[in-house]
């Protein structure tokens, strides 16, 4: 396949205990893309246009489904969905979406206590809310992989968001059967193709009731020039799917570079940085170039430059930090204070795609 092809994927949980007691399923979407440049090209313009139409506060564009729920009016919000969603989804470049569905009637699922030689159980719905949920967004991409692997026809440039989790066969053989694996922190906020993944799973959640995988198949498949393909996951795949070992995924070393290190010191709280302008520059700095936003964290951080990574003190403390640039050479960073950083940010992106 195209080198320029890539999967990516995000999940969704459905809580119905009102309706069904200990009632839980996990619903993962991957979406494969045949040219990456193309469909952000496309998704870059019907964003632009979408957050004019409904009055969405996004100074790049990118979009995550809460936007909709944030900006956009109660009266309005299911049909501003589906009109974002069901354009995104008519676009050329798409050529697989694959959703699977994880529901398990009630039973004893065994797993590994906090040592390898010790064992414990959980009952099954509590399994899928509190554990597997925790990496499902690989589930739908293991079932592509695993479908597709004989043929040759598969794109195996994965890109997810960040999960956690311990490691369990699916997650390796997704390793084994991938070209290259990126787990990006913030990811739906970074690369279009993990925002309409999060899209998607938002409108299938409003439209899609129950949300069982014959209905998904039936509500998405004529609405998209993708072929669509819904699976289930199920007891006969606890042997993957439950964890087999107590490490836990290193999902460290699969962010790609460059990073954009966000340090915030004590003057910004993670929660008023991630509504600012220099949270989404950073991130479309990184997209651009391929490259993922993280906060700092020294004590791991300090390990993983790149040599082209940024780190922005956002509390103007860059003089503690210069080390990193000064007295590395292959592996160094660029360090940046605040106005600095919005000066440097503005001035290497595209100014079509600055809102």
């Amino acid at each position: 396949m195209s080198s320029e092809g890539i999967i990516a994927a995000d999940a969704t949980e459905n809580d119905f205990h009102e309706t069904h007691p200990n009632g839980f399923s996990a619903i993962s979407v991957a979406i494969a893309i045949s040219d990456r440049k193309s469909f952000n090209d496309a998704y870059f313009e019907i964003i632009k246009e979408k957050v004019d139409e409904y009055g969405i506060k996004s100074p790049i564009p990118v979009i995550k489904d809460k936007y909709i729920n944030r900006y956009v009016p109660q009266w309005q919000q299911e049909e501003a969905r589906e009109n974002i969603v069901l354009e995104l989804l008519s676009i050329d470049a798409i050529d697989t979406i694959y959703v699977t569905e994880t529901y398990l009637q009630p039973f004893w699922v065994e797993l590994y206590g906090e040592e390898d030689t010790a064992f414990r159980r959980e009952i099954s719905h509590e399994f899928v809310e509190d554990i597997l949920f925790q990496y499902y967004d690989i589930i739908s991409i293991w079932k592509y992989l695993k479908r597709y692997e004989d043929t040759g026809s598969s794109y195996d440039h994965i890109i997810t968001d960040s999960f956690s989790g311990q490691v369990c066969k699916a997650y390796e053989e997704v390793g084994e059967l991938c070209s290259q694996f990126d787990v990006i922190p913030y990811g739906d906020s970074t690369y279009p193709v993990l925002s309409m993944a999060d899209l998607v799973t938002g409108l299938l959640k409003q439209e899609v009731f129950p949300l069982r995988r014959e209905e998904i198949q039936n509500y998405i498949q004529d609405d998209t020039p993708a072929y669509v393909e819904t699976e289930s996951v199920h007891k006969g795949d606890l042997e993957n799917i439950v964890p087999h070992k107590t490490d836990s995924v290193r999902t460290d070393l699969l962010r790609p570079d460059p990073t954009v290190f966000l340090h915030r010191g004590d003057k910004i709280s993670k929660s008023r940085l991630m509504t600012l302008d220099i949270f989404h520059y950073a991130s479309l700095y990184a997209q651009q170039r391929g490259g993922c936003v993280k906060m700092f964290d020294e004590s791991n951080d300090q390990h993983h430059l790149s040599g082209d990574d940024l780190i922005i003190c956002l509390d103007n403390s860059s003089s503690k930090y210069n080390d990193y640039k000064e007295l590395n050479s292959k592996y160094s960073a660029e360090v940046l204070d605040r106005e600095d950083a919005m000066s440097y940010l503005k001035e290497h992106l595209p100014p079509d795609l600055i809102l």
